[in-house]
């Protein structure tokens, strides 16, 4: 690349003319757009403003890389599904460096030990940055931001329209998000993680629809949970072929405590956010049996709905509210991994304000401004990674409910009719029959009710209390107690030692990852004190 800066791109199949670079799938409106058309396209543009626009008008799994007038602009998709980074030394990369942090010395390491990602365009290298969701970045030759714009943003709306015209107007979004899906796909089958959740019904719901049949699905976890029987019913139902793949606290200790998993961290990266094992060993298994063919598409359900979930309910009702409300919120929703000294949680909470704006003076503004950093961070960051976990094993993706379209809708959504995904919900339900001809089942309800359950204790555990309760909460978090058998990952012995009852799975694997602590052989020596965060 010329302009005095040079890329490292050796992660994503990338589309390369002279200083031009693209990787992935865009679709302009119902016009889909290879890397080389990307390429082409891009080649004719100068000027960073037009850039910003070109980007804008883009929906799909991209990053794109081209010199202009005033330097070199980069950028990633809504959803950031093929991260890019720039560092210090000027160079443009496709995957982050390989971490080692023994020592909690710096925020972005406490942070990343809190909420299992770095927010903002920090990462755990110092010297590298990460491109947000949804962003475009104007550098220089030694890797200076002179400019960046958000080309999307997911900023939901504080009215909205009737229930009846809502439904219509998501049944249109959908539509064309999974008509850009079955596009995209051409006949390639379509593999499903089916939850008993209605993110991936929805899905699956829509493709069936869409008179799209190359569909294969599957669950995972331990047996006998109810999520794996309300995914069995879910694909019968539907008429799609399915598949258990069963996971126990054994298995993950065998899977976690391997080269490929080793392999596919090395390959995803941490400085950024941890990479996700949920459906790892899955694929594994799948692939290796031939379920999953090897020009197959991972369709999950990650989808820009679920930032409603952790909206409060004490913020449906317009008030006055203030920034410290907002800023309080996020620690206490996100920042839960781990607990962390006093002065550790407020260099939090300066880091968190530091990213939001200052007017903020009515619950409307809450609701605002929490949706665009949660998706913006969490779902930009921790859940996209999803990604980096399929194409580890070779395979493509694509996310059709972080759809632009999708995203622009579901803002419009009233936050009544928004809250807690219900709409979403309802229209599921009301889909569910239409489709299948069966009444919809209701296993997504008891999910909700674990995750309520959960939440609340960790609030107890967390309060003057928590000393008195944790040893209660703590007998009820065994090794095998997790519905998908995570535990397993620490043997049995070092689980009692470190667990206070606070900790889960993701706060010892987050730990691990940066190399504060050991599962095989144990070692947590270097974890601090009573497993209490707190910044050298």
């Amino acid at each position: 690349m010329s302009r005095d800066i040079k890329t490292e791109l050796t992660r994503y199949e990338w589309a390369i003319d002279g200083d031009t670079a693209a990787a992935g799938t865009a679709f302009r409106g119902d016009q889909q757009l290879s890397t080389a058309q990307l390429v082409h396209e891009l080649r004719g543009i100068d000027a960073w403003e037009q850039f910003v626009s070109f980007v804008g008008d883009l929906t799909g799994h991209f990053a794109l890389i081209t010199p202009l007038n005033e330097g070199v602009g980069a950028a990633v998709d809504q959803f950031r599904t093929l991260p890019l980074f720039y560092d210090t030394d000027g160079a443009i990369r496709d995957s982050p460096d390989v971490v080692n942090e023994p020592k909690i010395d710096r925020e972005e390491v406490a942070e990343f030990l809190l909420c299992q990602y770095v927010t903002g365009s920090d990462t755990l290298t110092p010297s590298v940055s990460q491109i947000q969701a949804g962003e475009a970045v104007l550098l220089t030759g030694t890797g200076s931001v002179v400019d960046r714009e958000t080309h999307c943003e997911y900023a939901p709306s504080s009215t909205g329209r009737d229930k009846s015209e809502t439904v219509e107007r998501l049944d249109s979004a959908l539509g064309n998000a999974i008509g850009r899906l079955v596009d995209y796909a051409n006949g390639r089958q379509i593999a499903i993680p089916l939850s008993g959740g209605v993110d991936s019904r929805l899905i699956a719901l829509h493709l069936k629809r869409a008179g799209y049949n190359n569909i294969f699905t599957f669950t995972y976890g331990q047996p006998g949970e109810s999520e794996v029987e309300t995914a069995r019913q879910v694909a019968d139902d539907i008429g799609l072929e399915w598949e258990h793949v069963e996971y126990t606290p054994g298995k993950w200790s065998q899977w976690y405590d391997s080269d490929e998993r080793r392999d596919y961290f090395e390959f995803a990266g941490v400085s950024d956010a941890l990479p996700p094992v949920g459906s790892w060993p899955a694929l594994k298994v799948l692939k290796e049996s031939g379920r999953i063919g090897d020009d197959a598409i991972i369709v999950p359900g990650q989808t820009v709905a679920s930032v409603s979930e952790h909206v409060p309910a004490r913020w449906a009702t317009d008030r006055a509210a203030s920034k410290g409300e907002l800023v309080d919120h996020i620690f206490d929703e996100h920042y839960t991994l781990f607990r962390c000294t006093s002065e550790t949680e407020a260099r939090m909470k300066a880091r968190i304000a530091s990213q939001l704006p200052d007017e903020i003076t009515t619950t409307a503004d809450l609701r605002r401004e929490f949706a665009s950093w949660e998706f913006k961070e969490r779902q930009g960051k921790f859940m996209a990674k999803a990604g980096m976990l399929y194409a580890d094993w070779g395979y493509d993706f694509w996310f059709p409910l972080v759809d632009r379209e999708f995203i622009t809708t579901w803002g419009g959504v009233s936050p009544t009719h928004r809250f807690d995904k219900q709409i979403l919900r309802d229209y599921t339900d009301a889909l569910y029959p239409v489709v299948t001809g069966a009444d919809a089942p209701s296993g997504d309800e008891g999910a909700g009710l674990e995750s309520v359950v959960m939440d609340g204790l960790r609030r107890v555990a967390s309060s003057p209390l928590g000393d008195y309760l944790l040893p209660i909460y703590k007998r009820r978090q065994g090794v095998g107690s997790h519905p998908l058998g995570y535990n397993g990952i620490l043997n049995a012995d070092q689980y009692e030692e470190l667990n206070t009852g606070y900790e889960s799975h993701h706060s010892f694997r987050s730990a691990e990852a940066i190399g504060l602590l050991s599962f095989r052989p144990p070692d947590s020596s270097r974890l601090p004190d009573n497993n209490r965060i707190a910044i050298e």
